[in-house]
């Protein structure tokens, strides 16, 4: 005969229910458009794309603007490499982006560019 008390069941403490909650926000947030966290933005403008080694993988190299080591090329890659992307898979973001007078022009070579 068991005691009262003897009992080895552990007690849900919510932490699965909880994870699952926040993972479905982050989900939720990603499929909507404007929602913090869908994408990351820096400035108004989607990130540029991020490398690491080796320099060249499955066929795609390392642009050389970013091998450099030269941190003005390096940063002017990665502000023009952002206005393409963000150009390309959000375009409405741009209209409300401020952009300095560098971005303004790199922005109408890459609608050139495109044919836009």
């Amino acid at each position: 005969m068991k005691s009262a008390g003897t009992s080895k069941k552990k007690k849900a403490k919510g932490k699965k229910g909880a994870a699952s909650v926040a993972s479905a926000r982050r989900w939720i947030a990603s499929l909507t458009k404007g929602a913090v966290g869908s994408k990351s933005a820096v400035g108004g403008i989607l990130d540029c794309p991020h490398y690491t080694r080796p320099a060249k993988f499955r066929e795609w190299p390392i642009p050389q603007e970013l091998m450099s080591g030269n941190h003005e090329e390096i940063r002017q890659w990665r502000r023009r490499a952002a206005l393409a992307k963000t150009l390309r898979n959000r375009p409405e973001l741009l209209k409300r982006a401020t952009l300095t007078d560098e971005e303004a022009i790199w922005l109408e070579e890459l609608h050139a560019e495109n044919g836009k």
